[in-house]
């Protein structure tokens, strides 16, 4: 019950006061989770570089004048290749590859916000997250599919969309 006299005070109900509870230990852990987090990050920092960044998912209508689509940060599980060309491997629609030659250099998986971190010693990747079954990367030159550098003592920073379910 909400009474607003003069002073305009709040009356707390029992519900109030339970809703109240709920919230306080819903953000004491979210602190710790970002604690966690942020610990974790930490051990990721003892490489000396590698590729990091975000992953997000798009999805919706992206067409002008009146967007509506989403774009949310997910986990996903990170599949990294010394560089794959097209001429290597069987392409399906948007994106997805149902197989890659070769064996991969490193794994990982984006935390619930998205963010990966992955140590790998300078050279030349493909970068490809695990997607419905099959790999997805949403883009490729004639030098190779999603190509990421890593140069010597530097984390090449990325992000990574997910974009077969978005119109633009």
């Amino acid at each position: 019950m909400l009474h607003i006299g003069a002073a305009a005070a709040i009356v707390y109900t029992p519900i109030m006061r339970s809703l109240t509870l709920v919230a306080s230990t819903l953000l004491l852990l979210g602190a710790s989770a970002c604690s966690a987090a942020h610990s974790i990050e930490h051990e990721d920092e003892l490489h000396d570089q590698g590729i990091r960044g975000e992953v997000r998912f798009w999805e919706g209508d992206f067409m002008p004048p009146f967007p509506s689509g989403t774009i949310t940060p997910v986990s996903r599980e990170i599949v990294v290749y010394p560089v794959i060309t097209l001429d290597e491997v069987e392409r399906e629609g948007g994106g997805f590859y149902p197989s890659l030659p070769g064996n991969p250099v490193a794994t990982t998986v984006s935390d619930e916000d998205g963010l990966f971190e992955v140590g790998l010693p300078p050279g030349e990747y493909s970068f490809f997250v695990w997607e419905d079954g099959r790999y997805y990367a949403n883009g490729f030159s004639s030098h190779g599919i999603y190509v990421v550098t890593v140069e010597e003592g530097e984390f090449t920073e990325i992000t990574f969309d997910i974009d077969h379910s978005a119109a633009y």
